[in-house]
């Protein structure tokens, strides 16, 4: 995927000239949805997704879900699609053997926290999870719009900040779905960051019901102390690299040049040699997002260690919250079985 456009923020002339594509788009995925029938799975599956295009943080949503599974007594497997990576699955990943050219970025993430499994038909991957005997939840890291699995919690995430976009489809706007649908699907949303679109008045009028829950970003304290009074270049390959780079601004770290790339980016090695040797110029550090060293890690790229990532966390605003949802949906999948 490429970089996000500015128009997609916004309804303009650019916009409205690319709705009958989104109307085309729109029919695609009604067929689809109309015609794919969805399978249960024997383990309750908690989907963590959204209706825009990247970036709004549902990866690190799920991390912390996952960590609050454990704290209550409940062994999560991870199960994702595997964007970015050549296998189709269903594969079990194991971050030792397996790399991102394999199975994308962020199967190498989750796997160094909890079992992780990808697949491109999540029924599928589902049920290899199964066979598992010590899991109790499947934790579903994107897949809102896809099909072929149900879905016991879904929940929606937001990227404070830029919201629903202009609340067009694509490719007019950031939109996988209609925004009234896609919210009147989910059974909660999480707000990252400050709501500086309005996006509960939105909730209100489309789904009053919804229950709305609010966290927010805490990068690593470790690294960020390391980083302090020291000259930075950022780079990163992600949905919304704007959205790191803010967030190493709000740290107050000294940082004197951005790079974007697209997201998913798979990196050469003269593109990560050039941005060594522009460190080296100006005597500064390149930091980057754990997802795009993760990337560069099978490169073997001879400086790798003066490229710091910054690993972050997620914390709610109500952790109790998040507890009570997630207990009612364990005793509500218990009673069925």
């Amino acid at each position: 995927m490429r970089l996000q456009p500015k128009f997609w923020n916004k309804k303009n002339f650019l916009s409205n000239t690319l709705l009958p594509l989104s109307f085309i788009y729109y029919l695609i995925n009604f067929l689809y949805k109309n015609f794919t029938k969805s399978e249960k799975s024997n383990l309750p599956i908690i989907c963590v997704g959204n209706i825009t295009v990247g970036g709004s943080g549902k990866t690190p949503i799920v991390k912390a879900l996952g960590k609050i599974c454990k704290s209550m007594n409940k062994n999560p497997a991870i199960l994702l699609r595997g964007y970015g990576g050549n296998s189709s699955g269903p594969l079990k990943v194991n971050n030792k053997t397996h790399t991102t050219l394999e199975v994308g970025d962020e199967a190498i993430l989750h796997s160094t926290n909890f079992k992780t499994w990808i697949s491109k038909n999540r029924y599928q991957g589902a049920r290899e999870i199964e066979r598992e005997l010590d899991i109790d939840v499947i934790i579903m890291d994107d897949g809102l719009q896809n099909k072929s699995l149900e879905k016991d919690l879904k929940i929606i995430v937001f990227d404070g900040n830029k919201g629903a976009g202009n609340k067009r489809l694509l490719p007019a706007g950031p939109l996988r779905e209609p925004f009234n649908k896609g919210v009147t699907n989910a059974d909660v949303c999480i707000i990252l960051g400050d709501d500086k679109t309005d996006l509960k008045t939105f909730f209100s009028l489309w789904h009053p019901k919804i229950k709305l829950l609010k966290a927010k970003i805490i990068p690593n304290s470790i690294i960020v102390k390391s980083l302090l009074h020291k000259k930075i270049i950022a780079f990163a390959g992600i949905g919304m690299p704007e959205k790191f780079f803010s967030t190493l601004k709000k740290l107050n770290l000294e940082l004197i040049q951005t790079v974007n790339f697209p997201d998913h980016k798979k990196y050469k090695i003269k593109e990560i040699n050039y941005l060594l040797n522009l460190a080296d110029k100006k005597n500064a550090l390149l930091v980057t997002t754990e997802k795009d060293i993760k990337r560069i890690h099978p490169l073997n790229v001879t400086n790798f260690k003066k490229i710091v990532s910054l690993p972050i966390d997620i914390e709610f605003e109500n952790e109790a919250e998040v507890r009570d949802v997630l207990e009612k949906i364990f005793n509500e999948f218990n009673k069925k079985f």
